[in-house]
C-alpha cells in the first residue's frame, strides 16, 4: 500500500473509531477494511456535504477561504446523533492552487462548529499535549484532511432536520504562474461521519466547490522565448552600428 494511503487510512481510523474506543470498545488496532466491516451497519443520511462560498474567487498569487458545512434538510425526517467525521479535500495537481489548512473557526458561514464546546482537537489543540490531535493534515499539497471527534465519551451532537453546522474552515494558496480559469474542489474518500457507537453514517452526499483564479492570461512558452530573442538582437544594434560606421570610416 502507497505511504500516502497508509497514513490516510490511520487517520481516518483514528477519527471514525474514536468515540466508540472511548466508550469502551477498547484499542483497535485492525486495518481498515476489517474494522468497517466490523462495526454495525451505518444510518442513511439524507443530508449533505458542501462547500460554501460553492465558487469562490482568488487572483493568481494570492489565496482565499471557503467553509466545509454539514446539512441536514428540513425535510428529511431524520435525526442523528454524531460523535465524529472527516472531511478530506482535493484539488487537481498542477491547478497551482495549494491546501494550506483547515480550523475550526468558520468565518464566511457564522454557522457553530459541529463540537463547538465538546471537541477533541481545540481541548488539545497544544502539540506539547500528551493527547495532541491535530484538526488539519497535509497528505499532499493538493489533498488535506481534517478530523474532529467529541470530547466527552459516549457524547454526540444531534443533527435534527434543518440544521446545519460547520465543519472546517480551509485556506488555501494559489501560484504566481497558475492559470486563470476554474479548479475544482472534490471530497476524497476519506470523507466520514461516525455516531456515537462508533458505526459509520452511510448515504450523505457531498457537493463539490471551485476556485476560480483570475489573472491575465499567461503568455505562452513560445511567445516568451521569441520575445527574449527579439529583445537580444535589438540589443546588440547599436554595437553593429557603431562597428559599421568605425569600418566605413
Amino acid at each position: 500500500m502507497h505511504a500516502k494511503s497508509r497514513f490516510r487510512n490511520s487517520r481516518l481510523l483514528d477519527t471514525v473509531v474514536r468515540p466508540a474506543r472511548r466508550a469502551a470498545l477498547g484499542v483497535i488496532t485492525l486495518a481498515l477494511p476489517i474494522v468497517l466491516s466490523c462495526l454495525s451497519p451505518g444510518t442513511a443520511l439524507a443530508g449533505t456535504i458542501f462547500i460554501t462560498p460553492a465558487n469562490v474567487s482568488a487572483p493568481r498569487g494570492g489565496g482565499g477561504t471557503f467553509d466545509v458545512v454539514l446539512s441536514n434538510p428540513a425535510g428529511s425526517g431524520q435525526t442523528f446523533n454524531l460523535a465524529g467525521f472527516s472531511a478530506e479535500l482535493l484539488v487537481p495537481t498542477g491547478s497551482g492552487v495549494t491546501l494550506s489548512t483547515a480550523t475550526t473557526t468558520t468565518a464566511p458561514t457564522s454557522l457553530a462548529y459541529l463540537f463547538q464546546g465538546n471537541s477533541f482537537f481545540n481541548a488539545h489543540s497544544n502539540p506539547t499535549d500528551p493527547l495532541f490531535f491535530p484538526f488539519a493534515t497535509s497528505i499532499s499539497p493538493t489533498d488535506l484532511l481534517a478530523s474532529d471527534t467529541v470530547l466527552t465519551p459516549a457524547s454526540f451532537v444531534t443533527l435534527s432536520p434543518g440544521a446545519s453546522f460547520a465543519l472546517a474552515h480551509v485556506s488555501f494558496t494559489v501560484g504566481s504562474n497558475a492559470a486563470a480559469g476554474p479548479v475544482p474542489i472534490t471530497f476524497g474518500p476519506a470523507t466520514l461521519l461516525s455516531d456515537n457507537l462508533g458505526s459509520i453514517v452511510s448515504g450523505f452526499t457531498t457537493s463539490n466547490g471551485q476556485i476560480t483564479i483570475t489573472g491575465p492570461a499567461l503568455p505562452a512558452p513560445s511567445s516568451l522565448l521569441m520575445a527574449a530573442i527579439s529583445g537580444g538582437l535589438l540589443s546588440l544594434f547599436p554595437v553593429y552600428h557603431r562597428y559599421r560606421s568605425r569600418s566605413e570610416g
